[in-house]
């Protein structure tokens, strides 16, 4: 049970990360705050929404970036079936901490393999009197998905 993950790259623009199309373009996304950017209207039901369009939208990215075990972990947060799927257990675990504390992204951890990842648990304390036990499991479980859905 894996999700797709989308590439992504960074924007030549304004230097974010930004999802790619299949096309090979970037996705539509709003430029960090500038005022002398563009601004640009949409309009809803609610009259006219303003806000800023980065330049950079729909159009090749600078460089785009590999896929890393963090990457991939990261884009299964989202997902609603972490009761039933160590993957989006782990990545939630990983990535969206508490309520009260802010998400992290893959740029955010210290670790980019599952083998980093597992180091840093037993670092934190998790590894002690076998307490990894099942942790380590959902680690070793989502690297070998990782490899999988990169052809490794």
């Amino acid at each position: 049970m894996t999700a797709t993950i989308t590439t992504t790259g960074l924007c030549p623009v304004c230097e974010e990360t930004i999802r790619i199309r299949n096309n090979g373009t970037l996705y539509r996304h709003e430029q960090p705050y500038d005022p002398d950017g563009p601004i640009v209207g949409t309009i809803t039901d609610g009259g006219v929404v303003w806000h800023t369009q980065c330049g950079g939208s729909g159009r090749k990215p600078a460089v785009a970036l590999p896929m890393t075990f963090a990457r991939w972990l990261h884009g299964h947060a989202a997902r609603r079936d972490a009761h039933e799927n160590p993957v989006t257990y782990l990545a939630q675990r990983m990535f969206r901490g508490c309520s009260y504390s802010p998400r992290s992204g893959p740029a955010d951890v210290d670790w980019s393999t599952a083998g980093e990842l597992h180091e840093v648990l037993h670092r934190e304390g998790f590894g002690r009197e076998g307490g990894c036990d099942w942790l380590c499991g959902y680690v070793e479980q989502a690297g070998e998905d990782f490899a999988r859905s990169v052809g490794g």
